[in-house]
């Protein structure tokens, strides 16, 4: 299955950046396929990727737990999803991606990414194309989750 390495470089990757980042001890949870219903975040990163493999890298954090980590990174407490919340969000997305693309295209995983876009709003949802067979990887620290989805294919 193409999407085993991927999902692998992104959980070290993502658990990489969150420690670097100084959340504190982070575990990985196991991956599981998107459903439908799935829970709702109230910030969300999206990354796509182009090149010899196509997909998707969304980040989902809780009101909660994107305001913690700003905090944390700007070291200054922070109490709105104003938009140094959304750069910060979009930055960790970034290094995410980012260092999955460093990491993979070594290997012949080839694919660039775009800048991530930022959806804000209680009970957002995300949508991706059907096809990308999206895992969800979640993430824990702080006693709160982070949600990686990732979507890729090879280009046909």
């Amino acid at each position: 299955m193409i999407q085993k390495p991927f999902i692998a470089t992104v959980k070290t990757v993502a658990k990489e950046t969150l420690i670097a980042l100084g959340v504190g001890t982070v575990s990985v949870g196991i991956s599981a396929p998107k459903k439908e219903e799935d829970p709702l975040y109230d910030i969300s990163a999206i990354i796509s990727f182009a090149g010899d493999y196509v997909g998707v890298c969304v980040v989902k954090l809780t009101k909660t737990l994107a305001l913690k980590i700003t905090s944390i990174m700007m070291g200054e407490e922070k109490s709105v999803l104003d938009d140094d919340v959304k750069d910060a969000i979009g930055e960790i997305t970034n290094l995410v991606a980012g260092g999955m693309r460093t990491k993979m295209n070594p290997e012949g995983y080839n694919f660039n990414i775009t800048t991530p876009n930022i959806v804000v709003g209680t009970g957002h949802r995300t949508r991706v194309p059907q096809d990308l067979n999206v895992q969800v990887i979640p993430f824990f620290f702080a006693n709160q989750k982070m949600c990686v989805e990732l979507g890729v294919k090879q280009r046909s």
